[in-house]
């Protein structure tokens, strides 16, 4: 056995080792580590310290007619974002939470659900303005560097929508389709537009335009309404849905148009004004 003593700095060995170090020097034994010229007669590298890089965050885009929901997983489809001074908010229904006027205000952060997606609770934001009459509106703030406000539509048919602008079609019979979390894209026409929807208990909704043979159905209230410009991927944004009915095999969709959802010093993001 080769034995390496400290205090004389020499090597000992007996003579069985001895015969085998002689007769490896016979065939030159090629060493299987290789150290740097500079150090050969170390015998340790000494690799340069680098500082651990710090994860990239992941950034997540939320989509119209994705879905959203709050703590007890209630929720509904997300609209489109919108621009209020500094501030991003995602407009969706007010009935998300339920249609009570005071809402525990846990109940009001929400998190995204896409198409698809598990309840990882990737947050969103707080609802901070909510109507539920005489328009059904709220809005989301963007509180979380996880979540990328878009001016995207989810279309599970192919490529995103990209949202161009604004429409409001006056012609009855003319074509919108709607993204929501649950019937997904599906399209119909003009109906009414303009309609007043008054409840059995007193209440109403004004400014509805309705859709016909466009499916609207739990889970699907705050999808985006939008007309598609047959050659590019790009849509005008009509509205929001926020309810519907059956009737006689027909589907009606419930929808308030922008120009009644936005208020006063809001715009819709677009892919024309949008901050890169």
């Amino acid at each position: 056995m080769i034995g390496y003593n400290q205090q004389q700095r020499e090597f000992t060995y007996d003579e069985t080792n001895a015969a085998f170090i002689n007769s490896t020097k016979k065939i030159n034994p090629i060493p299987i580590i290789n150290y740097p010229e500079i150090q050969k007669n170390e015998g340790t590298v000494n690799l340069p310290n680098k500082k651990p890089k710090k994860p990239r965050a992941i950034v997540y885009r939320v989509l119209g007619g994705e879905g959203i929901y709050n703590i007890d997983r209630v929720g509904c489809s997300a609209g489109f974002w919108v621009r209020f001074q500094t501030l991003e908010l995602l407009a969706t229904v007010g009935h998300c939470p339920g249609d009570a006027a005071q809402i525990d205000p846990a109940k009001l952060v929400y998190y995204h659900l896409p198409w698809g997606g598990t309840y990882d609770f990737r947050l969103i934001g707080s609802m901070i303005i909510r109507f539920t009459r005489p328009v059904d509106r709220g809005f989301i703030i963007r509180n979380s560097t996880r979540i990328s406000a878009t001016p995207f539509i989810t279309n599970g048919f192919g490529p995103e929508y990209r949202i161009a602008g604004t429409e409001l079609p006056d012609t009855q019979g003319a074509i919108v389709c709607k993204s929501g979390y649950h019937s997904e894209v599906n399209c119909g026409t003009l109906f009414a537009i303009f309609g007043n929807l008054i409840h059995a208990d007193g209440t109403s909704h004004d400014n509805v335009i309705i859709v016909e043979d466009m499916e609207c159905v739990r889970g699907d209230s705050g999808g985006p309404v939008f007309t598609v410009d047959e050659f590019t991927s790009n849509v005008n944004l009509v509205g929001m849905a926020f309810g519907g009915i059956i009737e006689n095999n027909i589907n009606y969709c419930y929808v308030h148009p922008v120009s009644a959802i936005l208020l006063e010093g809001m715009e819709v993001i677009t892919i024309n004004n949008t901050i890169t």
